[in-house]
């Protein structure tokens, strides 16, 4: 048995003195195992493929599997998850309860690299890692730099310090006062006294005989004593009410701030195998159908401890797959014609099969281009088209879908025997088709939309209008009431409109179509 009949071994140990990158091509050495295949696996490639020919112009039971040769492909590969450190910070006001409490900001650094380096040396940890991991729906598996979150890795660390702008107070001197309790009096302006209220100054007043006399309130002084403070030329501070100090803004009045960190430790998944020990086609495959291959193969994650799923490097983890892949050659014959085609995985995939319906369907096809340019009956010709399956598939995706969703929904339902180009041309000549037979009633039905509505307007302006009490209140916001129903009913006659272009282009689809116009 050569190096390639050999099954894989683990743990694969590296060549001394490679580089400690991963690399599962290296580590493994190129081993793979061809081992035999369950003979009922071609038989549900050749159901599959009479699925895709049923309902498409053949018989499926001339249909039938001429040869297959095929393997169950073993090797090894791995999920590597990098573990990344995000450490944001923050200051908050007051002792903080909550995140684990340390002495200084060093000490906080000193316990965040603890805690990294416990993960790594943890094997609950890790298994927690690994499972969720295995929880997901892919499993982890054939995923590259997808970051995964792992919550409980997340943590919070924070020491207290003395809040410096108050010198741990928690008050600072007021800003309006300079910390003296008082402020000069806004009435007087520290003058003492303010104009007489009495005389405005002038320090007379007219007696009841029309004769001035010495103002009586400021004894003819023109001035008096200020109201506010009594002569004090001050009041009490209206910031700080005579405390002279004010909660310090940067801890909010507690003294003490709190340093927090805030450490996230997730994960950033590649998976990698080794490409050299596979043929080209089955790598492309692996490829092409990313986290969905866990779908389509046999992968049993390896049990290992937490320890030994620690890499090399102090923040990795690997998580090793053993995989069976069922595949092979397979040669079918639709109507005496050969039709070879590759069989990938549990699902048996058929890989690389020729545009069988292509053929198949070519009449349909070009009834539907026909139906398309507009040549002759395009109602007759889409009827026509519509006898194969795959085709009524093609008309009914654009009749609901935009052209891009439609194309994938047909290539979704028509795994294999058609290309991606014809998908998105029979979508395309559908589109246009359904256009055909549906322009002329549409524009009959918005030219009766449209008269109808005139008519309408004509009825409400000339008559109806005239009717409506001239004293509606008006709406909130002080819109007429006049102004609303105006526009009210100009809306009526646009969805009116709308509403009989959309029922002429459902009642012609449905004469040309019938019930798949449903």
């Amino acid at each position: 048995m050569d190096e390639q009949d050999q099954p894989p071994e683990w743990p694969p140990q590296p060549p001394p003195g490679e580089d400690e990158a991963f690399t599962l091509a290296q580590e493994q050495g190129g081993s793979s195992y061809h081992a035999e295949i369950d003979p009922a696996y071609a038989q549900g490639a050749l159901e599959k493929l009479r699925g895709l020919i049923r309902g498409n112009g053949i018989d499926p039971d001339k249909v039938e599997l001429k040869d297959f040769k095929g393997e169950t492909l073993e090797f090894l590969c791995a999920t590597k998850l990098e573990l990344k450190t995000k450490i944001s910070e923050k200051r908050q006001a007051g002792k903080v309860t909550g995140p684990q409490i340390v002495g200084s900001d060093a000490m906080m650094r000193e316990a965040i690299a603890r805690e990294k380096s416990k993960i790594m040396h943890n094997a609950d940890v890790i298994n927690r890692i690994r499972d969720v991991l295995l929880h997901r729906k892919d499993k982890g598996f054939n995923i590259h730099n997808e970051l995964i979150k792992l919550p409980f890795l997340h943590k919070q660390f924070a020491h207290y310090e003395a809040c410096n702008a108050c010198k741990a107070k928690g008050a600072v001197p007021c800003v309006r006062c300079h910390g003296h309790g008082q402020e000069m009096c806004p009435r007087c302006h520290g003058n003492g006294f303010e104009t007489c209220p009495q005389c405005n100054g002038n320090r007379q007043i007219t007696g009841s005989q029309g004769k001035p006399h010495p103002c009586t309130y400021c004894h003819g002084q023109g001035k008096a004593q200020c109201r506010t403070c009594h002569q004090t030329r001050k009041i009490q501070c209206t910031v700080c009410r005579g405390r002279r100090t004010i909660p310090c803004k940067t801890c909010n009045g507690h003294a003490w701030n709190t340093h927090i960190a805030i450490v996230e430790i997730d994960a950033v998944g590649f998976f990698d195998y080794n490409r050299d020990a596979l043929e080209e086609r089955v790598v492309s495959v692996i490829e092409q159908l990313g986290p969905h291959l866990i779908d389509h193969v046999n992968a049993r994650p390896v049990d290992m401890t937490g320890e030994g799923q620690a890499g090399k490097g102090q923040e990795e983890v690997y998580l090793p797959y053993l995989v069976h892949i069922p595949n092979g050659d397979a040669l079918f014959t639709v109507e005496g014609e050969e039709v070879p085609a590759f069989i990938f995985g549990l699902q048996t995939l058929l890989i690389d099969m020729p545009p069988i319906l292509e053929q198949i369907m070519e009449p349909g096809i070009k009834a539907l281009e026909k139906a398309a340019t507009g040549q002759g009956d395009a109602a007759g010709a889409v009827r026509q088209a519509c006898a194969y399956k795959t085709l009524r598939l093609a008309v009914k995706a654009a009749m609901k879908l935009p052209p891009k969703k439609a194309t994938l929904a047909l290539l979704k339902n028509t795994e294999a025997g058609l290309s991606d180009e014809s998908a998105e041309k029979l979508v395309h000549d559908a589109a246009l088709a359904l256009k055909n037979i549906t322009s002329t009633p549409q524009r009959f039905g918005t030219a009766l939309g449209v008269l109808l509505t005139a008519g309408f307007f004509i009825l409400y302006f000339l008559v109806l209008r005239a009717q409506l009490p001239s004293t509606l209140p008006a709406l909130p916001g002080g819109v007429p009431a006049r102004l609303m129903a105006d526009l009210l009913i100009l809306a009526t006659g646009g969805a009116m409109t709308l509403v009989l272009r959309s029922l002429f282009r459902k009642k012609a689809l449905k004469r040309a179509l019938g019930r798949l116009a449903g």
